[in-house]
């Protein structure tokens, strides 16, 4: 540009221009009014930036301070890592050369654990053979090698640390429920002898007789004309005669009678063969009836029980089995029902007259309000509701199984003894069965032993106790077995 027009410039400035002239002065205002909104916006994005951006870099310090702690861990970490692994190969080391000092100290062997070859040829069998015990066939060892090595003289004396609490202490699995100690005569070692260590070595006889129990009772006549009978017991005699009312049978002898039909499935013809080797003749019939008086008083505990399974609110599995039943000469294909409560813990079985019916089953559950009954598609269960609705109940409610499993495993007792017996004689023993076969898988379920609980429930009963709610497997007082 020239001179003279940056004067002529100077001297005339370009006039004001306003952009806003032609603006009436609302509309100005509003202008003014958006312009601010828009920098207060602005200045609220600005400042939700800056507390963000404050964040970050707060999260950054803290990650800074974890990653520099999770330095000084790894480190620390590697260091007793690195110290484990030289301690590692030093025990390597010692072992092995303990390992070569052995081999050294009890036999011809190289330090570098090769065994030398046999000057002779024989085999191991031949050599075995050979060998003579004299001392030539012994490996000499050098007395002074032994002598300057510390691993040898670690080695001869004992280096296990003796623990004066477990000091004639013996682990045995394997034992007896009562014990006969037969001590030896000291007296009869030689005079010389000198004695080590006593102890005991064991072995297991089991003994089995049947012994006939003879109690002398008095019948005697009183004044007023009235005639008695009584066992009046002398001094060490039994207190009581051991006898289940009703029979000639003790309460071991009933205990294990039962235990011997109903848990290990052994016939009456079985039975009478064993006790024919103890020197005792018996009929079938008679061991029958000593059953069915037993059986009377386990039905009484059956019904608790029933009383107890049958409570309001139960979730009952149920289920159901054939049996031969002999009826005036003929065999008859007749049904036992089982019923189990696993929260209880209790098994039931019920025959009833043997039916398969709808009304059988009504006559079991009688007026129990349950909660469910889970059984198989058999169509006596469709009159208590619609399989449908309830299939899928077991997904809202944790009490219910997924399928009835539990019921048909106790089938197992009554397959077992339908196999070895056959068939039941009469309706009678099949009631009688059902109520034993009740109180074993309770037994069972609880972990208790059957044979010890017939043994003092028969006992209680001979005593003359009948509170049946005290008498349960659960009640009587035995103690879970642990074997």
């Amino acid at each position: 540009m020239l001179p003279h027009n940056l004067e002529l410039r100077e001297l005339t400035p370009e006039p004001c221009f306003d952009p806003y002239s032609d603006m009436t002065t609302e509309e100005k205002s509003r202008l003014i009014i958006e312009l601010m909104s828009s920098q207060k916006s602005d200045r609220e994005r600005i400042d939700t930036l800056m507390a963000k951006l404050d964040r970050m870099v707060e999260s950054q310090l803290a990650a800074n301070e974890a990653s520099t702690l999770l330095c000084g861990q790894l480190s620390e970490l590697m260091s007793k890592e690195a110290a484990y692994r030289l301690l590692q190969s030093e025990n390597d080391a010692l072992a092995e050369q303990l390992k070569v000092n052995r081999k050294t100290l009890y036999g011809s062997k190289s330090q570098k654990g090769i065994s030398n070859k046999k000057d002779n040829n024989l085999s191991r069998e031949e050599d075995k053979d050979h060998f003579d015990g004299s001392p030539a066939f012994v490996p000499q060892v050098d007395e002074q090698s032994v002598e300057n090595c510390p691993q040898a003289q670690s080695l001869s004396s004992p280096t296990k640390e003796i623990r004066m609490y477990r000091q004639d202490v013996e682990y045995r699995t394997m034992k007896a429920g009562k014990s006969v100690p037969h001590h030896s005569d000291m007296d009869k070692l030689p005079k010389e002898a000198k004695v080590l260590k006593v102890f005991f070595k064991y072995s297991y006889e089991q003994i089995s007789e049947i012994l006939e129990h003879q109690y002398q009772v008095v019948r005697y006549k009183m004044p007023d004309g009235k005639i008695y009978e009584g066992y009046f017991p002398k001094i060490g005699e039994p207190e009581i005669i051991d006898k289940v009312p009703g029979t000639h049978t003790s309460c071991n002898f009933l205990a294990y009678l039962a235990f011997n039909k109903y848990v290990l499935d052994a016939p009456f013809y079985r039975e009478i063969s064993r006790i024919m080797d103890d020197q005792m003749r018996v009929s079938r019939m008679t061991l029958s009836n000593w059953l069915v008086k037993g059986g009377r008083y386990m039905a009484e505990l059956v019904k608790v029980l029933k009383n107890m399974r049958l409570e309001k609110d139960s979730v009952i599995n149920c289920d159901e089995t054939w049996c031969r039943v002999k009826i005036k000469d003929t065999y008859r294909k007749k049904c036992i029902w089982y019923l189990v409560n696993k929260e209880a813990r209790m098994a039931i079985y019920c025959y009833g007259e043997g039916s398969r019916s709808r009304d059988a089953l009504r006559l079991i559950l009688g007026n129990s309000q349950l909660k469910s009954l889970q059984s198989d598609g058999y169509n006596v269960y469709m009159y208590l509701d619609t399989f449908w609705t309830q299939l899928f109940a077991y997904l809202k409610d944790g009490r219910y199984s997924i399928d009835n499993s539990i019921a048909e495993r106790f089938i197992r007792p009554l397959a077992g003894e339908r196999k070895n017996s056959l068939f039941f004689g009469s309706d009678r023993m099949a009631n009688v069965s059902a109520a034993y076969h009740t109180i074993i898988s309770t037994c069972r379920m609880h972990g208790i032993s059957a044979l010890e609980f017939f043994k003092k429930f028969f006992h209680e009963i001979m005593l003359g106790r009948r509170d049946y709610e005290s008498l349960l497997p659960m009640t009587i007082g035995i103690k879970p077995n642990r074997i």
